[in-house]
Parts: structure tokens; C-alpha cells; sequence
């Protein structure tokens, strides 16, 4: 079984109880908190998925930062079965996969909005908003500065692209010449 399959099925474990503990947003941002500890503590990541270090030290070693941080049990006994079963090493997969499943259930998009330079924050909203009143959902947006770009700007929400750059009006009013 693959890496991002493994983890999707804890990110639906995972989803399953939170939402009959209606706690999605609360779970997500204990996945959130434990995954920034390990990011910042390379030597705290390192010694979870050690297979060198015995499994109730690693074991012990959660339950501490679990306690610092202030997770629930649900989130813990996840963090734990995936130390167990030496998978901790795939918490960011899980994380997103999570995120993604929270976002559908909520009616929320992530998007990427590719724009030549920095644009105004209200620009950025009035595109999210449309985006949002065409999907059907709420969109956020993640800018992405792309040089390339001429003007005008490119948005991608749920594999659709939405092309408002100046390349591709220019191609679109060239067609329309070549063919009459």
C-alpha cells in the first residue's frame, strides 16, 4: 500500500470520530501544533520514527509533548498508533489529507492565485469572491508570485484553471483573428 493511501485511511479515521465528536476544526489544529513541534525539533522527529529507539521510550516521549501541547486522547492514540506502527514519519500527509476532508465537509476550496507581483489584499478578496460564487463554495487563496506572467493573473481552484492573464487574452484574440 502506498504512502498516501496508508495516510489518507488515518485522515478518515481520524475524520470519522471527530465529526461525531464534532471536533474537526479542535483535531486539525492538534495535528497542526504536534506537526510544527516536529518540524522545529528535528531531533524530536528523528527520535520518534528511530527504529533504533525502543517503542516505549518513543511511546513515553509523545506522551510528554502530547501533555505539553495539550492534546486530546483521540489525537494522541492516533500520534501513537502511527509511532507504533513507525508511519509518524507520514504526519504532514495526514495532516493535508485531513485538512482536505474538513475542508470538503465544510464547504471550503483551497485555491492558488498566480499574479506577477504583489497584488492589494482587497484584489485578492474580489477574486476569492468570485471564485467562491462559482464554485459554490468558499475559496481561500494562496498567492504565488509568477514573473512569467505578463499581467492579469491565473487562478487554480479543485484542478479547473481560470487563465486571466494578458498571454492568455493576447492567444485568445489571436484565434479569433486567424479564424475571421
Amino acid at each position: 500500500m502506498t504512502a498516501s493511501r496508508v495516510a489518507r485511511r488515518y485522515a478518515k479515521a481520524l475524520f470519522k470520530v471527530a465529526l461525531e465528536e464534532k471536533k474537526l476544526e479542535a483535531y486539525k489544529g492538534e495535528l497542526e501544533a504536534f506537526f510544527g513541534q516536529m518540524k522545529s525539533e528535528p531531533m524530536f522527529s528523528l527520535a520518534l520514527s528511530s527504529p533504533f529507539i525502543p517503542l516505549q521510550s518513543r511511546i513515553s516521549l509523545l506522551d510528554e509533548v502530547a501533555r505539553t501541547l495539550g492534546l486530546s486522547e483521540v489525537v494522541k492514540k492516533l500520534l501513537g498508533l502511527m509511532v507504533e506502527r513507525n508511519r509518524i514519519r507520514l504526519l504532514d500527509e495526514v495532516l493535508r489529507a485531513y485538512g482536505d476532508l474538513v475542508d470538503r465537509y465544510m464547504g471550503r476550496s483551497k485555491g492558488v492565485l498566480r499574479v506577477p507581483f504583489e497584488p492589494p489584499r482587497d484584489y485578492v478578496d474580489r477574486i476569492a469572491q468570485a471564485l467562491s460564487n462559482l464554485t459554490g463554495k468558499k475559496v481561500t487563496l494562496e498567492v504565488l508570485i509568477d514573473p512569467s506572467l505578463i499581467g492579469g493573473a491565473k487562478a487554480e481552484v479543485e484542478g479547473v484553471v481560470y487563465d486571466g492573464s494578458v498571454m492568455a487574452q493576447l492567444m485568445q484574440l489571436r484565434k479569433t483573428l486567424l479564424e475571421g
